[in-house]
């Protein structure tokens, strides 16, 4: 996948199928994400957070021209998001949904994803 403005992650809700235009996670529950809640999995895929640790794993070609090979995305780092408290997993579902609301109605709420992007690095972050 080729692009210049970063790595994105878009929800498939719809279940339509993905003729190669994009590579696809299919978070299945199997050991890998058996105590993952999905919305939380794909609230930390919206973050600067997650963009900075996936964008370890990039190539990049003449005048930005990013590029994400499935295999770089699988030999990506993840954080551990079964860590996260309940408390806290119900703060990120909060900004979450509200999120998806504002992304619904085609007025997307940035301020949501900042705090959201703000409580995964107050908690993996170390001082």
């Amino acid at each position: 996948m080729f692009n210049r403005s970063g790595l994105k992650f878009i929800r498939n809700e719809a279940n339509i199928s993905n003729l190669t235009t994009f590579h696809c996670v299919y978070p299945i529950q199997t050991s890998l994400f058996d105590n993952v809640n999905i919305d939380i999995l794909f609230a930390y895929l919206l973050t600067d957070v997650a963009r900075g640790i996936f964008e370890d794993n990039r190539r990049e070609y003449g005048n930005g021209l990013q590029k994400f090979e499935p295999n770089d995305l699988n030999k990506a780092m993840m954080l551990d998001l079964t860590l996260l408290y309940k408390n806290t997993e119900n703060e990120i579902m909060n900004l979450y949904i509200k999120y998806r609301e504002t992304v619904l109605n085609q007025s997307p709420a940035d301020s949501l994803l900042n705090s959201i992007n703000e409580i995964f690095k107050s908690k993996y972050t170390q001082c």
